[in-house]
């Protein structure tokens, strides 16, 4: 059996499982529509103040770092790994098989690395790794360049808030539950949300 196939079953069988236990499923798959509009829309605020202080502040920062075409794939590339390193290693704290529950790949589909978390999680574990990659790599160099301006912070805080617009996505469709179990899609961006009967 191929891994893709592999890995449906694995998500049916899990489906179901939660159905037996008295769940009902509401599916949130971000639609690639959805996800090129709200993706780039709903970081947008935290994009807008970054790019306002470093225009109000520009003379005072070190701009040492020179942004190019290369620095720019460099620093995309390896926060694209961090970022899903980030999400597999923040999930696994709330898995009970821990990293064992991780799948951490490549989709040569849409050229992205992804982690995918193989167990139903609560909301606040769910939430809590969809964004930690976003805090870390997008809102602390943000803050850090508020303190010690330069254009490394600048570019690190802008990049990584604006690759983080599909977590930010699927936190919002978070918020409008209380009480569910959270598992992620294997195949698609987005999760199912199972809510007691």
């Amino acid at each position: 059996m191929d891994k893709k196939r592999k890995e449906n079953k694995e998500f049916t069988i899990l489906l179901n499982k939660m159905n037996n236990e008295g769940y009902i499923r509401k599916d949130h798959i971000i639609s690639v529509k959805d996800a090129n509009i709200y993706g780039i829309l709903t970081p947008m605020p935290f994009i807008l103040v970054t790019i306002i202080y470093y225009i109000l502040n520009y003379k005072s920062f070190n701009n040492s770092f020179q942004f190019g075409v290369v620095n720019f794939i460099i620093i995309l590339i390896v926060s694209l790994l961090i970022h899903e390193l980030i999400h597999g290693i923040t999930w696994s704290i709330y898995c009970e098989d821990k990293l064992k529950s991780i799948k951490f790949g490549f989709n040569l589909s849409r050229l992205m690395p992804y982690a995918h978390c193989k167990e139903p999680l609560s909301k606040k574990g769910y939430m809590i790794g969809a964004l930690m990659p976003f805090l870390i790599l997008g809102i602390i160099p943000m803050l850090l360049m508020f303190i010690f301006p330069n254009n490394f912070l600048f570019f690190m805080s802008i990049i990584n808030i604006l690759s983080a617009g599909g977590d930010l996505l699927i936190a919002l469709h978070l918020l409008k539950y209380k009480n569910i179990k959270v598992l992620d899609h294997p195949t698609d961006p987005g999760f199912v949300a199972f809510e007691k009967k």
